[in-house]
């Protein structure tokens, strides 16, 4: 017996060394090669006839057959199978969570689920997976299916199997992490092209109406000297056209700057939005005059909370748009409606129109600067930056639609929750100072937009919450996959999925965390969404601090948290 298992332990050693040998080469790349020819060597070691591993995609909520190796005669199954739903493999993934590996000795007599009818049709009998981790997160599985017979491992083999995976997965952990190093480093060098080129497109937009002040300033001397005053009052206006340029660009980099470092905070008061527009209208009648051009008003009697002077800042940006890239005599306007929880107030214009591979970037600082492009307008080109950035502050949107020739629609929706009056006699209460009993809550907080988790971050901490954060549905469902949180708060409008189908997903992995939806969108189907779905609280935005950490504070006590 003893001659026997150190038999088996020299013939493991001899095959974990090859495979560590072959791995350890793939640091030069090819490793798909590196990874099937791995996957070889241990399945004939494990006398099965498929070796395979698969890797999670969580944005997808899909598991991938990435690699396989088959022993002749048995049929591949990477093109029969390429994906299997990550809440089929849910028992699978509990295991995995814990560093545990999933023995199935016989398929035939596992309970009824969808995940027998996947292996069934791959005509597997037996079958043992084990997790890979990149870091902490769960990265796939390793799996070896015995096709032609039963197969018994004993707990000898399964452990040995399991350093050998190990060794395959810290291969493809360190592959990801190549990939990462390498996009990490391209777009740092993306950033730093964008930021030369805006440095340099600065310069010249600095420089010109530098020269144009230095320049009439010296006229004005020379004109001053020879008691020549006839054309004085024409270059002092020169003059102060290029200063107030100069002082746009300049207000324009700063305002940039406070958001993207945090530091701008919004002063919302009650906003009268069908007179502000008229004032903008009213500032803006002379240039759109000089273009014989009259900007049609047509705006619902709408009050809401606002910060007025940065929404003020964005309708007089887009207006001010509309009217430089409006052909003389043509159309320009704008609408503002109220649709039940949300303000859009939509500017259009009959212009030029934008070109439709730059409507996806006309939003993002360093490429508006890009050269070429007219629509873009003179100046630093951050205007429609900072338009974004304020409404993201907001908690709202801004989208544009445009064709070439026949002119732009740029629409802003705002949430238009009513500034609530202060109650007399009632303190309020500093969510700064709230104490809670026992250990600290953890709180995994889901929302595209950077301003808003910042803001959930500060307050919660305050709260004495321990507080994550994520920016996707696949980033938050990566996260709850790999980590341990009390509760969710999950906001419904996300880049690459519903909020609904992240919260779908996560109750095949996740079923007891208490998920609160959070939304600008508070309509009626909203909130019957919401209830159907099941989720455990709904919060809407513009966020009251106390009035959230009450709904989780109410969550946790009814999940018995």
């Amino acid at each position: 017996m003893v001659d026997a298992n150190l038999e088996s332990l020299g013939r493991f050693n001899s095959v974990a060394t090859e495979v560590s040998v072959l791995l350890a080469k793939n640091q030069l790349g090819d490793v798909d090669r590196t990874i099937t020819e791995a996957l070889g060597i241990l399945g004939r070691y494990a006398k099965v006839e498929r070796s395979y591993v698969f890797t999670f995609n969580y944005s997808e909520w899909l598991s991938y057959y990435s690699y396989e190796w088959c022993a002749e005669g048995t049929k591949p199954q990477i093109h029969l199978v390429p994906t299997v739903g990550i809440d089929v493999l849910a028992d699978w993934v509990a295991h995995f969570q814990k560093g545990e590996h999933v023995y199935i000795p016989s398929i035939p007599d596992m309970a009824e689920c969808s995940l027998k009818g996947v292996l069934n049709e791959q005509s597997i009998k037996s079958l043992i997976v084990y997790p890979m981790f990149h870091g902490k997160d769960l990265l796939g599985f390793v799996g070896f299916d015995a096709v032609a017979e039963f197969r018994n491992w004993n707990e000898q083999d399964l452990a040995l199997l399991k350093i050998a995976c190990d060794t395959i997965g810290s291969s493809l952990s360190n592959e990801r992490y190549r990939e990462e190093l390498i996009s990490a480093k391209e777009m740092a060098e993306r950033t730093n092209a964008y930021k030369s080129e805006f440095l340099a497109n600065m310069s010249h937009e600095l420089r010109s109406p530098l020269n144009c002040v230095i320049g009439f300033s010296d006229l004005i001397e020379q004109d001053v000297e020879e008691k020549c005053f006839e054309r004085i009052g024409e270059y002092a206006g020169l003059i102060k056209a290029a200063g107030k340029h100069l002082l746009g660009m300049i207000t324009e980099i700063l305002d940039l700057a406070r958001i993207d470092t945090g530091k701008m905070r919004l002063e919302k008061r009650e906003v009268h939005l069908d007179e502000l527009l008229e004032l903008i209208a009213s500032m803006l009648k002379l240039p759109a005059r000089e273009k014989r051009l009259s900007i049609e008003l047509d705006c619902d009697p709408i009050r809401f909370e606002a910060d007025e002077r940065r929404l003020h800042q964005v309708l007089h940006n887009l207006l001010s748009n509309a009217i430089k890239f409006s052909s003389e005599g043509s159309r320009i306007g704008v609408s503002a409606q109220g649709q039940g929880e949300i303000v859009e107030i939509v500017v259009w214009d009959e212009g030029r129109g934008i070109a439709p591979d730059w409507l996806d970037r006309i939003f993002e600082p360093f490429e508006q600067v890009e050269s070429g492009d007219s629509e873009l307008g003179e100046g630093a080109g951050l205007g429609l930056a900072i338009v974004k950035r304020i409404v993201d502050l907001h908690g709202g949107q801004v989208s544009v639609e445009s064709e070439l020739g026949v002119g732009s629609r740029f629409s802003v929706r705002l949430p238009a929750l009513a500034p609530k009056p202060a109650k007399e006699n009632e303190p309020a209460l500093d969510t700064a100072s709230r104490e809670y009993a026992g250990r600290r809550r953890k709180v995994l907080c889901v929302d595209d937009i950077e301003a808003n988790l910042r803001l959930l971050e500060v307050g919660l901490s305050r709260c004495h919450f321990d507080v994550d954060t994520a920016k996707s549905g696949g980033e938050a469902l990566e996260r709850a996959v790999n980590g341990t949180y009390d509760i969710m708060l999950l906001d419904i409008k996300l880049p690459d999925m519903s909020g609904f189908e992240v919260f779908e997903r996560l109750r095949g992995i996740r079923g007891s965390m208490p998920v609160i939806a959070v939304t600008a969108s508070l309509t009626d189907d909203i909130r019957d969404r919401v209830l159907r779905a099941g989720f455990d609280g709904l919060h809407g935005k513009p966020i009251d601090m106390n009035g959230l950490v009450d709904l989780i504070e109410k969550s946790l006590d009814g999940k018995g948290a």
